[in-house]
């Protein structure tokens, strides 16, 4: 995580504004990272697009595909039907990349997280060079225009019995990141 992070942090953003970007860090139980994304172009600008993503990890599987806009629009849909009923979420926006002190805080929670379903989820919203940075922030009740990521700090749970512990990980979770973010 320690490499991967940063590695998303500064290429999500900067890549192109054509490409969307995602990175979620499970709780250290479950040990996954997974970014997704989706590109206005083509499967072979992607797999190129991703390559210096690719180097930071090992990846377990790589998938690119050429699908129309509804068809994606499911794909992202359906990622949040098998959630815990229950969360908290905390977020956060990023105007630069995480300090390496900021990168460890979240391994830190991650490993000590109230259960398997807490994790970071950021999306790359292209910072200063983006299109929505191009509207003044008054324009609209949109303020945070170059921002280069937004954060979510969640936690998941099915039982009553486990919320306390877990909305008290979320927000211990954001007081430690409020300096970065």
């Amino acid at each position: 995580m320690e490499k991967v992070l940063p590695v998303w942090q500064r290429w999500a953003p900067s890549v192109t504004n054509r490409l969307t970007s995602t990175i979620e860090v499970a709780a250290k139980k479950v040990g996954t990272i997974e970014s997704t994304g989706q590109l206005l172009g083509g499967a072979e600008e992607l797999r190129r697009l991703i390559r210096p993503l690719l180097r930071a990890g090992t990846p377990v599987k790589v998938l690119v595909k050429t699908v129309p806009f509804i068809e994606a629009t499911k794909f992202f849909a359906e990622s949040d039907l098998n959630l815990e009923p229950k969360f908290k979420i905390s977020g956060a926006y990023g105007f630069q990349p995480l300090p390496r002190e900021g990168v460890r805080i979240i391994r830190d929670f991650l490993s000590k997280a109230s259960n398997r379903h807490s994790t970071v989820w950021s999306q790359s919203l292209g910072g200063a060079g983006s299109a929505v940075s191009r509207v003044s922030p008054t324009a609209t009740a949109y303020p945070h225009r170059k921002a280069e990521t937004i954060y979510e700090l969640s936690a998941r749970w099915r039982n009553n019995g486990e919320q306390q512990r877990n909305i008290q990980w979320v927000k211990r979770f954001r007081r430690a990141l409020r300096l970065f973010c």
